[in-house]
């Protein structure tokens, strides 16, 4: 299987986390912990992780690590999750239940293998009406390339195919233009920013998710 859009371990990459997803619905797990080799856990992972019953009743994902980025979440589904209500890229850690899975291999028969795993779980998965996405606070585990910004520990193949991808996609001239138009009106849409109002009403916040050293 390949793809205009990304690179060759970018669609391997997703793939496996499409056959987990599989696997989910194949074996009836109720929910499946997923961990990349490259990260480091903090010390309430290990208490946490132990014992589940801090789990919502119904959830799609749960994402357990952070990119040191301020996300808007609701704290108040738990003492450590938060209903995440924006875009938090990467993949080191989380928890997937039947549900979501089910609807995340939908949302892939559908899409095709457009984009990036982390971009279909944690930005388009997001936006669909019910979906149930949450974050820890403070987060669980991180990856290395964020926790030692000048390790070299773990060198990334699909940062470096991910260079070339968008190097052969830069668009010309016209396009950017026409990208940017699009962004700054897409911004000032009174959609938009009635939809921050309301976030802002409801008490929504964005967040910097911490990692405990």
């Amino acid at each position: 299987m390949t793809s205009e859009k990304l690179s060759a371990g970018e669609v391997a990459c997703y793939l496996s986390h499409y056959c987990l997803w599989q696997h989910v619905i194949n074996k009836n797990i109720p929910y499946l912990i997923v961990f990349e080799d490259d990260i480091h856990f903090s010390k309430s992972a290990t208490v946490l992780l132990k014992q589940f019953e801090w789990l919502p009743k119904k959830f799609d994902v749960i994402k357990l690590e952070t990119m040191y980025e301020r996300v808007v979440i609701n704290k108040g589904v738990s003492l450590v999750l938060g209903h995440m209500l924006c875009r938090h890229m990467c993949m080191a850690g989380y928890i997937i239940s039947q549900q979501g899975a089910k609807k995340l291999l939908a949302m892939t028969e559908k899409l095709g293998i457009d984009r990036p795993v982390d971009h279909i779980m944690f930005d388009r998965l997001i936006e669909q009406k019910n979906s149930s996405v949450h974050q820890t606070f403070p987060a669980l585990c991180i990856q290395d390339k964020i926790y030692n910004r000048d390790s070299v520990r773990f060198g990334s193949v699909l940062e470096d195919a991910r260079k070339v991808v968008i190097a052969k996609q830069k668009p010309s001239g016209f396009e950017k233009v026409s990208i940017e138009l699009i962004r700054v009106f897409a911004q000032l849409s009174p959609k938009r920013i009635g939809y921050t109002g309301w976030l802002i009403m409801k008490g929504y916040k964005k967040r910097k998710i911490n990692f405990p050293q």
